[in-house]
């Protein structure tokens, strides 16, 4: 099976790798063909989910009692809240690493999520 996916990809059909990672699964498949190459692990995804949520609570917090709702703490806010919904990505994409959904998740909510407080 890994030797169809290699000629897939070297012709450049790319709906055809998509079908077929479809129909993979943790059992089925191998994990270096998965868009990591390996299985995102849970409990760091949840450390760092947990610690960028509990920052969410403080920038929210320090926003509210100052009474300022600056460039500084919506960016902080908001960049936080794109760090949660990244690790959340990856969290699910544990149970089928196989499936685009949390991978895309992950990929744009964790690099925008970097940014976007340089940025307000």
């Amino acid at each position: 099976m890994e030797r169809s996916v290699l000629e897939t990809r070297a012709k450049g059909n790319y709906s055809a790798e998509q079908a077929w990672r479809d129909s993979c699964t943790k059992d089925t498949c191998p994990l270096n063909l998965s868009y990591w190459g390996y299985l995102p692990s849970v409990p760091a995804n949840a450390l760092f989910a947990a610690l960028f949520g509990i920052s969410l609570l403080g920038f929210v917090t320090a926003s509210i009692v100052s009474r300022k709702f600056l460039g500084f703490s919506i960016a902080m806010i908001s960049g936080s809240i794109l760090e949660v919904l990244g690790y959340a990505g990856r969290i699910v994409s544990f149970s089928n690493p196989f499936n685009q959904n949390g991978f895309l998740i992950q990929i744009v909510c964790l690099t925008i999520g970097k940014l976007h407080p340089l940025f307000p």
